[in-house]
């Protein structure tokens, strides 16, 4: 068509033309009335069943962070609770066991139960409410994400750029005599994307419109690499309209191009299609027609990877709890030992002006005896 126009046999080529440097040395180009990128068209990703999803609801760090906060909040508790029961002047009773402590705080976690943790002292009580809410907190988090993960479905990693072609073990493949052939073997790839061009293959307009070659798309042998009409056009005849998607597009575009009429050159009618253009572009027809024929379900089908694991800065707010805890049962058990203290020091006192007291009392008897008058000394 192009050598049609350079030759002044034709005035106006009516195909989608893709300008470039060298075509435009022998034709002249319209405005672009359309987009046509060069994309990826490849297998859609199939569902996954993952026997530990449960498990995903949370980070790894973030289960490491809970598996800490048990340990740490239970040898804290329990050495707490150890030195209260060494304040004699308050009276509290000795803690249980560390490991009987550790299953207590890990039944608040996973239970929410409370009726064996609470501590006898200020302090270990303090530690204890903190712990509690911590792990109401944790759990309803748990419990409120377990309904997205197990109702958005979960798929297979699809290929949205050259990068996941590349890694992968889908041949690359395009027609043969396209623009979008010259475009990959022009530029110099190196690692992944060297073998990504060593391994492109080449098929026949004719092959790539037939079940046979789509067959092997579907199964992830080949992915198409074209312009978003060649592969939507192509592959639409085998796609399985009101089912599950078969192919895909991959969200990263190859190139951007563009669509333009061809003209003979110094064509007297370049200045009224242009115009034309113009006007259709400016009432929106030319949109309009793009998304009822170009825009298609299938193709443009959301695909993700399911809902994400929740880290440890998304639940920060449940251990910021368990600081303050920290925080105030480290606040009580001072005060108490204040106070013990006090009360020692106070009944040290009290225990010294009474044998003061006393003394006083027996040097009084001593005196009056000794001054008495009935006095008799015995010899």
């Amino acid at each position: 068509m192009v050598g049609v126009l350079a030759r002044q046999e034709a005035d106006w080529g009516i195909l989608d033309f893709s300008p470039s440097h060298e075509r435009n040395q022998v034709a002249e180009f319209s405005i672009p009335f359309s987009w046509d990128n060069v994309v990826i068209l490849a297998k859609a990703p199939d569902f996954v069943v993952k026997p530990f999803l449960l498990l995903e609801i949370f980070s790894p760090l973030v289960w490491a962070a809970l598996v800490g906060a048990v340990l740490f909040g239970s040898i804290t508790l329990w050495l707490v609770e150890t030195a209260e029961s060494n304040l004699d002047e308050l009276g509290y009773r000795p803690p249980p066991p560390l490991y009987h402590r550790c299953g207590s705080v890990f039944g608040v976690y996973v239970q929410q139960t409370e009726s064996r943790v609470w501590a006898y002292g200020t302090g270990g009580r303090a530690l204890t409410a903190c712990i509690l809410m911590t792990g109401i907190i944790i759990c309803a988090t748990y419990s409120g994400s377990v309904t997205a993960f197990l109702a958005i479905p979960f798929r297979a990693k699809a290929i949205d750029s050259l990068e996941d072609l590349a890694h992968s073990s889908v041949l690359p493949s395009v027609r043969t005599r396209v623009s979008v052939y010259n475009f990959l073997l022009q530029n110099n790839y190196t690692g992944a994307m060297a073998r990504l061009k060593l391994n492109l293959k080449q098929f026949s307009g004719a092959y790539m419109s037939s079940w046979d070659y789509f067959k092997q798309v579907e199964e992830a042998k080949y992915a198409f690499i074209d312009t978003f009409s060649s592969a939507v056009g192509r592959s639409i005849e085998h796609e399985n309209e009101g089912g599950r998607c078969r192919f895909r597009i991959a969200r990263t575009i190859v190139k951007s191009d563009v669509d333009a009429f061809a003209y003979a050159r110094n064509t007297p009618i370049r200045h009224r299609v242009d115009k034309m253009l113009t006007w259709l572009r400016y009432y929106g027809i030319l949109e309009h027609l793009r998304s009822k024929y170009f825009s298609l379900p299938c193709f443009e089908e959301a695909t993700n990877d399911g809902p994400k694991s929740l880290d440890l800065i998304q639940a920060q707010g449940a251990f910021y709890v368990l600081v303050l805890g920290y925080c105030a049962c480290v606040t009580c058990f001072f005060s108490e030992l204040l106070v013990s203290t006090l009360k020692r020091l106070r009944q040290e006192g009290d225990v010294h002006s009474s044998d003061r007291a006393e003394d006083n009392i027996w040097k009084n008897i001593d005196s009056n005896f000794d001054e008495s008058p009935n006095r008799k000394t015995i010899g």
